[in-house]
């Protein structure tokens, strides 16, 4: 491969998957890093293709605000596979959201049953039923997050009335990502790498063990590492 093939192939890759140039997933990931991703970055989102299927569906993983988003569908069809139907209508017939595949759920098993295993499934599922905060929620306690808006300052912080609560176990070796279904209206959130959240708080502060992700304006997860055997 020449240097120019290189910087090419380099070009347009997501975050999971490299495409190999001049197939029709490359030329796909290219429309979406060219016309798409930067209109969605914009919003404090991303998107990447995961897969093209023989038959022409693009599945596609939304990240950021735009995962969950009561909006991410209307996104989905009316930006995303509009512009792929229209750009790249020779490989894409429809295009679909990514939906989790391997799920465990860590609420419903005892953290000592993972003692010694560093090699826990990336991803595992949780189910949001808000619990009434007693007190406004603050960033003085432990790092907090937002999944819908880059800024997280008082304004949001004193929005937010309810709360609940994800374990996972400390140390693992690979990242860790929760899925949670809010219990009452349904709404599906992508917690990317909370291991690595908790991880970069306790490179600040060694006493933090967890860490508050904002999933709307009025509810947050709050992740909490706890030591294996516990």
């Amino acid at each position: 491969m020449s240097h120019e093939e290189a910087k090419t192939k380099q070009t347009f890759v997501n975050s999971n998957k490299v495409f190999e140039p001049n197939t029709p997933a490359y030329e796909v990931e290219k429309v979406i890093a060219e016309r798409i991703r930067p209109g969605v970055n914009s919003d404090g989102g991303d998107v990447e293709l995961v897969d093209l299927t023989d038959d022409g569906v693009a599945v596609v993983r939304l990240k950021g605000a735009c995962n969950g988003c009561p909006s991410s569908d209307a996104t989905l069809k009316h930006a995303i596979e509009k512009t792929l139907l229209h750009f790249c209508g020779e490989y894409v017939k429809s295009v679909r959201q990514e939906e989790p595949i391997t799920q465990v759920n860590l609420e419903s098993a005892t953290i000592g049953e993972f003692a010694g295993n560093t090699d826990l499934p990336s991803v595992i599922s949780h189910s949001h039923s808000g619990i009434p905060l007693g007190k406004p929620l603050s960033s003085s306690n432990f790092p907090v997050v937002s999944l819908f808006a880059r800024k997280v300052d008082r304004k949001m912080l004193d929005r937010v009335r309810f709360a609940s609560h994800v374990h996972i176990p400390e140390n693992t070796s690979s990242a860790i990502d929760v899925w949670v279904k809010c219990a009452d209206c349904g709404t599906k959130k992508r917690l990317e790498d909370v291991n690595q959240l908790i991880s970069d708080a306790k490179n600040k502060d060694s006493s933090v063990n967890q860490v508050g992700v904002v999933i709307c304006p009025a509810c947050a997860v709050i992740v909490i590492e706890k030591p294996q055997g516990q």
